[in-house]
Formats: C-alpha cells, sequence, structure tokens
C-alpha cells in the first residue's frame, strides 16, 4: 500500500496546487496521470480545465457559459456534473480522486456499467458502487469521504485558498496518509517502478478483469 500511499499524496498536492490557481482539470483519470523520469506524478490533458472566476467578495465562481456542462470521462466524473446541481469546483476533482483510488486497489473505477455511459452515470448519481472484502480500511474510508453525492460533504471541499498557499489539510492529515510528509514530498524518494510487458499487462487485465467483472 505504501506506493499507492505515496503517489495519491503527489495527486493530492496537485488538485491543491492546481486549485490554487483556480483550475479545475475536469478530466483527472488515470490515463491523464503520468510518472516523471524521476518517479513523481505529473497531470496532462488539461484541455477541458476550466478556470474559475472570483465574484466581488473573492469567493470561486463559474462563468456562465459552460457552467454545468458535461466534461471529462464518465467513469470519472462526478454527480454535480451530470446533473448540473452545482456550481463546478474542485470538489469534482476530489471525486475523480475517490475514484482513482479504488482503482489503485482494485483495478477497476468504482462506477462502471457495460453498454453505455449513459447506464455508467446512473450508477454515479445512485452511488451505486461496493468494496471487494480485501480492499484495506483505511483507504475505504478515505474513498467514502470523497464519493459523497453533496460536493460540500466531500473531505477537502472549501480548503483550497487561493493565493493563501496549498490546502486540502483534512485530507493530508486522514491516517490513509500516516507516515507521509507533505512537505519533503518533492524532495522524497518515489517507489521503484517495474515495467510490465505488454503480455504480462495483458495477463493481469484478464485477471482483474475476471475477478471483478461482478462489481462492473
Amino acid at each position: 500500500m505504501a506506493d499507492v500511499q505515496f503517489w495519491v499524496a503527489e495527486l493530492v498536492m496537485a488538485i491543491a496546487y492546481i486549485g490554487k490557481k483556480g483550475i479545475v482539470h475536469r478530466d483527472l483519470k488515470p490515463e491523464n496521470t503520468l510518472l516523471s523520469e524521476s518517479g513523481h506524478v505529473k497531470l496532462c490533458d488539461f484541455g477541458t480545465a476550466k478556470l474559475m472566476q472570483q465574484d466581488s467578495g473573492g469567493k470561486d465562481k463559474d462563468d456562465e457559459e459552460g457552467a454545468s456542462s458535461f466534461e471529462g470521462t464518465a467513469e470519472y466524473v462526478s454527480p454535480e456534473v451530470i446533473d448540473g446541481s452545482y456550481p463546478i469546483s474542485p470538489s469534482a476533482d476530489l471525486w475523480a480522486l475517490g475514484c482513482m483510488i479504488y482503482q489503485c486497489f482494485t483495478g477497476v473505477p468504482p462506477f462502471r456499467a457495460s453498454g453505455s455511459e449513459y447506464a455508467t452515470m446512473q450508477l454515479i448519481s445512485a452511488r451505486d458502487f461496493e468494496f471487494p472484502a480485501d480492499f484495506p480500511a483505511v483507504a475505504q474510508d478515505l474513498v467514502d469521504k470523497l464519493l459523497q453525492l453533496d460536493p460540500e460533504k466531500r473531505i477537502g471541499h472549501g480548503e483550497i485558498d487561493r493565493g493563501l498557499g496549498v490546502g486540502l489539510w483534512s485530507i493530508k492529515s486522514h491516517p490513509f496518509f500516516e507516515g507521509i510528509d507533505f512537505d519533503s514530498l518533492q524532495d522524497a524518494t518515489p517507489p521503484l517502478v517495474i515495467p510490465m510487458s505488454e503480455e504480462e499487462l495483458a495477463s493481469r487485465q484478464e485477471a482483474l478483469m475476471d475477478e471483478f467483472g461482478s462489481l462492473m
């Protein structure tokens, strides 16, 4: 679990950093999360990112154009983006983070229906997913707190201060990150990554589908 702990911690730092700049990525997923040559996490593909505006009181808000438009990948999109019930905010990226943590331990996202994106989004709106029996309890607690239908009840909501420094304090202090020093994370040595061959990757994907297909 230490490898997942480290990389998720770096994802938290990245989300906090872009949030501080007023940016919501809107398409966080494994495919848009890369490892640098040194092994640190890098976010890519900001093609659907949204720059938040601020009102006269300095609070973040949406611009009116496209405020509730669907952007992103169905398996990782937040429920408020699906139904337009809440302005686009960094909480949408926190939902995607919860989906990615789940996938780190299972190999599949928590919400995926066969047949159509619409069916997947129905699962999201109903928060219809299950944790496998061997899912680590401390990770389950964090995922459960991130995958809250109400964005204001999501752990970390409202904790990014524009221009005042990176936040997400309640996430960083969660027991899942025990032993992680966020202040020195960039200087820490990342976990060793051993690339898989195409044959090994295909075999592992097939095994994961057999094991977790009933949850999809």
